[in-house]
């Protein structure tokens, strides 16, 4: 990327949580963590599963709301965090998950699914799910403990652009406390800012393994993981 984008350490650099630090061309903005959100008038918290291998057990048939891999970049992802965890045995294992998803059009549909009680739980973005959260819906979210995957998402400078003092303006305003703050607070979303707290009701990440997931090629790229996750579904 360093064609297109222009490096700039922000003025924070140095509280920002190294973890998260991946290429000097663009700063992480904030962590996005999967999780698995539950109707907690369902499915108590303590009842719900804890790992990717209890979605799978046959008791929750019919209650896992997923949006559809050919149609959402979250849910490949998440399909892309089982064939890591599992290895060789990802592709059974998610198989055995698949028979008790019901599957949206859409990410975004998949919290809608929960608190209206279209499904008990459902695997969604944790920001996703504090939306409907901090709008009084029973929701609560939980960390897989088999592997959880939070990845940052990023903001740049574009390499040769009209006004690249005021980018950095705003670079320094958005991985500044107070921003990474009203991030966290009003919006759910997880802070780089190693000063900012998690959002209210987040589980603590380092009670799970986090993850980084391979890449799709590693499974022989988009077409053929598509075509397995198909079968798998049974379509």
């Amino acid at each position: 990327m360093s064609d297109l984008l222009e490096p700039y350490q922000v003025a924070s650099h140095d509280k920002l949580d190294p973890s998260f630090v991946r290429d000097p061309s663009w700063t992480p903005y904030t962590a996005v963590v999967y999780v698995l959100a539950v109707n907690t008038d369902m499915v108590s918290l303590e009842d719900a599963p804890k790992t990717w291998l209890d979605l799978a057990d046959p008791k929750w048939q019919g209650q896992i709301a997923s949006a559809r891999a050919d149609n959402s970049g979250s849910a490949m992802q998440q399909l892309q965090t089982v064939l890591t965890v599992y290895g060789d045995e990802g592709w059974d294992k998610y198989t055995e998950m698949a028979k008790n998803f019901i599957f949206t059009d859409s990410s975004g549909a998949v919290p809608r699914y929960i608190a209206d009680g279209e499904a008990s739980m459902g695997l969604t973005l944790e920001d996703n799910a504090f939306e409907y959260i901090n709008g009084g819906a029973p929701m609560g979210v939980i960390l897989l403990s088999d592997g959880t995957v939070a990845t940052p998402d990023g903001v740049a400078l574009v390499k040769g652009g009209p006004n690249p003092d005021g980018g950095k303006v705003f670079l320094d305003w958005a991985m500044s406390k107070s921003t990474q703050e009203l991030l966290a607070n009003e919006i759910g979303r997880r802070a780089i800012h190693t000063e900012v707290a998690p959002p209210p009701g987040a589980p603590d990440l380092t009670t799970v393994t986090l993850v980084d997931v391979k890449p799709l090629d590693d499974f022989g790229g988009t077409e053929e993981v598509l075509a397995k996750w198909r079968t798998a579904i049974g379509e």
